[in-house]
């Protein structure tokens, strides 16, 4: 299953590292030159982090023997599946860092009120809409 999974990945990233180098840098163009595909593996890859993320808050806090096993198993399988999403296309991830730690924070709010009914409070609205503004700064910024 896991080389099935890893082989899917090299082949859409081998796509998605070809998109990312004959187009212009999210940097430079701002949004409406970013790929599909691209924004696609971006908002996998932070889902992904979150989810993993999940199941280890879930096996340390709220759960005890084989079900804390099976969350941490899931947690280090997710994350695995995260690592190779993210570092499997040739790109200069820095240069999406902005773009990316947005989508992260929205993954973890989601997961957040959907597996823990944690609804967002005030200082989480407004700590978002700061990363919301560093990510438009790290993106839009022409340096």
């Amino acid at each position: 299953m896991v080389d099935v999974i890893h082989s899917m990945l090299v082949r859409s990233c081998g796509k998605i590292a070809s998109l990312s180098e004959n187009s212009q840098c999210l940097c430079s163009t701002g949004w409406s030159r970013i790929s599909s595909a691209l924004s696609s593996v971006l908002a996998i890859a932070a889902f992904l982090e979150a989810w993993g993320d999940s199941f280890f808050q879930s096996a340390f806090y709220r759960s005890a023997g084989a079900s804390r096993v099976l969350s941490l198993f899931c947690g280090v399988f997710v994350l695995a599946l995260y690592g190779s999403t993210v570092n499997l296309p040739r790109w200069d991830f820095g240069k999406l860092l902005g773009v990316y730690v947005v989508l992260f924070f929205l993954a973890a709010q989601l997961l957040a009120k959907l597996r823990f009914g944690q609804s967002p409070t005030t200082p989480i609205y407004v700590g978002g809409s700061l990363i919301l503004l560093g990510g438009c700064v790290v993106a839009f910024w022409k340096a």
